[in-house]
């Protein structure tokens, strides 16, 4: 079962914690349906390749805005015997996240709050975040991630990127469109997620750039970046050097 959900230190929102608060307020039990079926069931294939990219072994893993539980849930597979921990900036989303890893038997430590600030305890093997990159300042989250990542650890970030082939980067952005229109009426909801501020928020994201080089700056090694879907979305996962 999982343990307690813990608290949000603090109670002032920053400026992102407001945004994110304002998008998805609301959204948490209808979440799982929804990010699957507005990437047209390619959420799925991008959590797998966020595992593949993970080490075979780990005994401690850390999933940073870990949400309704969706990659905890496949950490504890690829992972039986580790100590699972989830960060969400959510906690609506955290309750639906306890609920559903209680019903598989699903033993999860999960804490209430920012990931460039989250206070955490000892070092992880693996760590993982999937729609997190955009919202942080990566050196911020690395400065307060590092110290708790292994010598030789991996680190994986995700999140959606706009297509650079002229076609794919049009369907993007055709569908993106669709989604601020039907899709706000299929799921009402979600109105303040599908307007045209998040997909502004996205196209001005360098996230994949700040990453790589902060990476670099923090000491990590073999930084690497995959594009996935025409380069809907992409990951930057990096090692921290084994003599860390």
């Amino acid at each position: 079962m999982p343990e307690s959900i813990e608290p949000h230190a603090g109670s002032a929102l920053t400026a992102r914690e407001a945004l994110v608060d304002r998008w998805f307020d609301g959204t948490g039990t209808s979440y799982d349906r929804v990010v699957a079926g507005t990437t047209l069931g390619l959420d799925a294939h991008w959590k797998r390749r966020i595992l593949a990219t993970l080490p075979e072994r780990a005994d401690r893993v850390l999933d940073l805005a870990c949400g309704t539980g969706i990659v905890l849930e496949r950490l504890a597979l690829r992972y039986p015997h580790a100590e699972l921990v989830g960060v969400d900036l959510t906690r609506e989303y955290l309750d639906v996240a306890e609920a559903k890893l209680g019903r598989k038997g699903i033993r999860a430590r999960l804490i209430h709050a920012n990931a460039e600030t989250v206070s955490l305890e000892g070092r992880f093997d693996a760590v993982s975040a999937s729609y997190l990159p955009k919202y942080v300042d990566a050196d911020q989250l690395l400065a307060n991630l590092t110290p708790h990542v292994a010598p030789g650890g991996t680190v994986v970030m995700h999140d959606f990127t706009v297509p650079k082939a002229l076609v794919t980067r049009w369907a993007w952005y055709g569908w993106m469109r669709l989604l601020a229109t039907a899709g706000r009426r299929v799921f009402p909801a979600w109105d303040k997620a599908f307007d045209d501020e998040l997909l502004h928020f996205i196209v001005r994201s360098r996230w994949p750039r700040s990453f790589a080089q902060a990476f670099e700056r923090h000491g990590y090694v073999d930084v690497e970046r995959q594009s996935l879907s025409g380069r809907m979305a992409t990951i930057v996962a990096a090692r921290r050097a084994p003599g860390a």
